[in-house]
């Protein structure tokens, strides 16, 4: 009888440690309800118990491992210690504020091309982080890439006007005295204006402009989801 107690005394000292994140009194309900389990079904023996009836009715409650995963209502292995699970890497609370800095930054540093190259950091670090979705993902680097281009564009067409060059005869209409010569290079001069509007230019600017501010928008999106989530302790498979 002292074996079979031993073996029941066991059971539940590893259940106990595998239960100790719990809050106690918690704990001790599932030990105490694991216990009257035990004894119930010892008594329907009608006769002392041998050390093979006890192993198999603890066999049929599962291993000590298997009750506190189910008591703890996770479908998680628990750690050796009983603590608390620890958070996935790149989930922490810099990591969204790191990646908004970084891409805003590689979006208006675009035509440096150098403080561009910060966006890729930002977009390895959304990839590697499980604090967005596919799809967030997605449109996060794929937004940050356009911005950046847009933004390029419309720097350059602000720095780099269009102009517009017309080359004008100086001949007369009746080719003068010695009636009709061909004319040469010196026959003509050329004028360029750089004042002129250009309405082409003015939609593209427009253009690229809500391209730029669209990437934006999604940047500041990804930035409140990742903080919401990362300060939940949560992440969208979760």
């Amino acid at each position: 009888m002292n074996d079979t107690t031993d073996a029941i005394t066991t059971y539940l000292d590893d259940l106990g440690r595998m239960l100790a994140h719990l809050d106690p009194a918690e704990r001790a309900d599932v030990l105490g309800g694991v216990r009257e389990h035990v004894d119930a079904s010892l008594a329907e023996l009608g006769h002392a118990s041998s050390d093979q009836e006890v192993a198999a009715v603890l066999a049929s409650l599962g291993a000590p491992e298997d009750v506190a995963r189910v008591a703890s209502g996770s479908p998680r292995v628990l750690p050796p210690d009983g603590g608390a699970a620890p958070r996935p890497s790149l989930t922490a609370a810099w990591v969204a504020p790191v990646v908004f800095a970084l891409a805003i930054v590689g979006i208006v540093g675009a035509p440096l091309l150098l403080p561009g190259v910060l966006w890729l950091v930002a977009a390895v670090l959304v990839g590697a982080s499980p604090l967005w979705t596919g799809n967030e993902k997605v449109w996060g680097i794929v937004s940050g890439f356009a911005a950046g281009a847009a933004w390029l564009g419309v720097t350059g067409m602000i720095l780099l006007p269009s102009t517009s060059c017309t080359s004008v005869s100086s001949l007369s209409a009746d080719g003068g005295e010695g009636g009709f010569h061909a004319p040469t290079t010196g026959d003509f001069t050329t004028a360029c204006d750089a004042g002129g509007a250009n309405v082409g230019g003015i939609v593209m600017t427009v253009l690229l402009g809500a391209v730029v501010l669209v990437g934006l928008v999604l940047q500041v999106v990804l930035l409140r989801r990742g903080l919401a989530r990362s300060t939940a302790g949560r992440t969208p498979g979760a």
